[in-house]
């Protein structure tokens, strides 16, 4: 099986907007722990919100899943 591999990065980096939809769903985000391990896509990562913990994962500008690496 092939495995694409790239960097994680945190969900702080993602667009005001995106994180934005994200709060508007969850309540205010206090605090995010990129999640380094195992197989993840581009983002993932674990928010403390308001609401209580929420896991976030994506894939932004890739169609498909790959494994996701600490830089």
């Amino acid at each position: 099986m092939l495995r694409l591999l790239f960097p994680c990065f945190p969900f702080e980096q993602l667009p005001a907007d995106i994180r934005q939809i994200v709060a508007d769903k969850t309540g205010a985000v206090h605090q995010v722990v990129t999640v380094r391990d195992g197989m993840n896509s581009g983002i993932a990562s674990v928010l403390e919100t308001e609401s209580g913990s929420v896991f976030v994962k994506g894939h932004p500008g890739r169609p498909s899943p790959g494994r996701c690496v600490a830089p």
